[in-house]
Formats: structure tokens, C-alpha cells, sequence
């Protein structure tokens, strides 16, 4: 089976975002296409047929606290929040 043109107005995934879709065999496979939304959102194809299912995902980017440790935290002596004074 030959791989079906890029539908208009989806761009080649190359592994820009990792969003694993059902392909014709039933198994699951990177989405060769996809269509940024500009909203946090994409959707994908699997790209094997010209009519397959399209997948809307919403994107989020990855929690990196090492940026901003907690332990470089000074604590400030006083009454604690809350307190009766």
C-alpha cells in the first residue's frame, strides 16, 4: 500500500510531536501528519489512507523545576500564616 499525499493543510510530523494514533492495522504508531491549531491543540493523522480518522490532541509542555529549585528558598522567622497574635 503506497503512502496517500499529505492532506491540505497538514504539515509532515518528522517527530516535531510525539502523539502515538491507531493506524489501519490497529496498532498504535506515530502520527505522520499533523495540523497545528495555533491554541495548543493538534490534529493527527496516521497517514497510511486518504480517509482515515483524525485525532484532535491538546499539547502541553513538560514540568522542568530545576530552573527554580525550592531548596534556595530562605525561610523568614516570624508567625506562621494564619496565626493568633
Amino acid at each position: 500500500m503506497a503512502t496517500p499525499e499529505m492532506p491540505p493543510n497538514y504539515e509532515r510530523n518528522g517527530g516535531r510531536v510525539d502523539i502515538q494514533v491507531s493506524s489501519h492495522s490497529g496498532e498504535n504508531v506515530i502520527a505522520r501528519w499533523i495540523r497545528l491549531m495555533g491554541n495548543g491543540e493538534v490534529v493527527a493523522r496516521a497517514g497510511e489512507t486518504d480517509n482515515e480518522p483524525e485525532y484532535m490532541v491538546s499539547l502541553y509542555l513538560p514540568s522542568d523545576y530545576s530552573q527554580c529549585p525550592t531548596a534556595s528558598v530562605t525561610a523568614v522567622p516570624g508567625p506562621a500564616l494564619g496565626a493568633v497574635v
